[in-house]
Order: C-alpha cells, then structure tokens, then sequence
C-alpha cells in the first residue's frame, strides 16, 4: 500500500521511481512463491494444479483489462484519474476481503462427495 501511495508521486524521481519498482517486483515474485503451496494444501494434489493454472490465467485476463484501460480510458481522463481509480478499487477489495467470511461448505461438498472423511 504504502508503495503504491509513494509511486504515483515518486515518478518525478529517477532514483525513487526505480525503488518502488524494484519493491513491487520484490512483492510481486512474492506472491508466486506463496501460491503453490497454499493452493495445494487447500486443494489437494489431485485439484491444486488446475486450480493454480485457473490463478495465473487471472494475470492473463488482468493484463488484457489493463491493456484496454490504457488505449481506451487514458487518454480522455488523464493519468492522475486512472492511478486514483486504481487506489480506489484497490481499497474497495482490501475492504471486502477484510469482511469476507471464509467458510467451507462441507453439507454440499459431502453431497457431491467432494470431501473425504479421515479415518482414525
């Protein structure tokens, strides 16, 4: 967060500029190194995969998002109300996720006998 509030305004200089994407670069590859392994303890080898290519197809749909939003919003609105409108949507989603109760519903995966039972 505090990045991307630092970047908009950083881009003046050279050195600052080059720091803050070298930190989203840093928080970036992060972010890959940290899915695999939550998606395949969460999924299970059999499920992890396909669930993790479906992840890094959001990158792909984002970019072409963002390519659209470039050539078509830039330049009618200008730079400063594209990057406020990013900061915008991207406190909305901390917001949902902050309220977002994460619960799995074991009634209907046992029904579709998605859900092994352990035995002891």
């Amino acid at each position: 967060m505090v990045n991307s509030a630092v970047c908009f305004w950083a881009a003046n200089n050279a050195v600052v500029f080059f720091g803050c994407v070298m930190m989203n670069y840093f928080s970036l590859g992060g972010l890959f190194a940290v899915f695999p392994r939550t998606v395949m303890s969460t999924f299970g080898k059999q499920h992890g995969p396909q669930i993790y290519a479906i992840i890094l197809l959001g990158s792909l749909c984002n970019s072409i998002v963002i390519l659209i939003q470039t050539k078509l919003l830039l330049p009618s609105l200008g730079f400063a109300f594209m990057y406020y409108l990013g900061s915008a949507v991207t406190v909305l989603s901390l917001v949902l996720i902050w309220w977002y109760k994460e619960e799995l519903d074991i009634v209907n995966l046992g029904k579709a006998r998605l859900v092994k039972r352990k035995t002891e």
